[in-house]
């Protein structure tokens, strides 16, 4: 229930628009889309915890409605204005919060309205029950910071970074001449791009859009990753104050293996682009495999 109401609220035209509307085939591919992951997810996580595969499949296929709404509600979100970013991830991270649950075999809704996430710069910020967690320290995107390197050097927008909570830079040029790039739910975003120079205006927030749908792309497949690494608000493990914040699996190799024995698939076909163009208003044209 709480996921539909989200969702339809997502989904109102009301508000920014984005550069292109979503077809009706889209968006049912994009929520019927979220509802699969988190199926897979939860019901992967349920087995290796020792849950029966039959119950478990069943369990599942119920207990993803809700974190799939809240998770597609933050995309829509997204898509919407790059300006929603921290609402639209905490909806993500609160569904990642629900599969985490449900794999665990935990009430999914205890302490719902008191629990909360939030990746903000290169900190995880976690609200558990009321308590307040000591914030722990993003490693992806510590990396991203340390290794990521351009043909140009690259500055950290401030506000772009301040107002979405995802550490932003600018640099004259990206490799491969690419407009935007996110690793590690950190952006890189071509100056020229940005400032109107390749594009107009809303070809660039467009872009910008596109890379932080890539940030919730990663939080949504984080929750499989923090169960099996013991990094759940509720279990205890060593060096609590870091967090190793990584999606699993890579839908783009998935989709690889499924089409053609794991050869690559061109950056165009890849599912996590198609989703993230269709999140952002950037394609009208629906998902195929080829």
């Amino acid at each position: 229930m709480i996921g539909l109401a989200l969702f339809l609220v997502a989904a109102d035209g009301r508000g920014p628009a984005c550069a292109v509307a979503q077809t009706a085939q889209q968006h049912l591919q994009l929520a019927l889309g979220n509802y699969t992951l988190s199926t897979l997810a939860q019901f992967a996580g349920k087995v290796i915890h020792g849950e029966n595969v039959g119950r478990a499949a069943r369990h599942a296929a119920v207990e993803a409605l809700v974190p799939a709404g809240l998770e597609h509600a933050g995309m829509m979100l997204m898509g919407k204005n790059w300006r929603f970013a921290l609402p639209a991830q905490a909806l993500v991270q609160k569904g990642a919060m629900l599969q985490r649950r449900s794999m665990l075999g935990q009430p999914q809704f205890d302490g719902f309205w008191t629990s909360w996430e939030l990746d903000y710069l290169w900190f995880n910020l976690r609200l558990d029950h009321g308590r307040v967690r000591s914030p722990r320290v993003n490693l992806e995107t510590v990396r991203a910071a340390l290794v990521k390197r351009h043909p140009t050097p690259a500055h950290v927008d401030w506000s772009r970074s301040l107002a979405t909570g995802v550490p932003t830079r600018l640099a004259d040029r990206l490799r491969g001449d690419a407009w935007g790039r996110e690793m590690g739910q950190m952006v890189d975003l071509n100056r020229d791009v940005m400032n109107g120079t390749l594009t107009d205006r809303a070809g660039g927030e467009a872009v910008y859009r596109h890379e932080l749908e890539h940030t919730l792309q990663s939080i949504r497949g984080s929750a499989f990753m923090d169960v099996m690494l013991r990094q759940d608000a509720a279990q205890a493990r060593a060096l609590g104050f870091l967090r190793y914040n990584v999606a699993f699996p890579d839908l783009n190799q998935m989709q690889a293996f499924l089409l053609n024995g794991n050869r690559s698939v061109d950056h165009r076909l890849r599912f996590s682009e198609w989703e993230a163009d269709a999140y952002a208003g950037r394609t009208t044209r629906s998902f195929t495999f080829r």
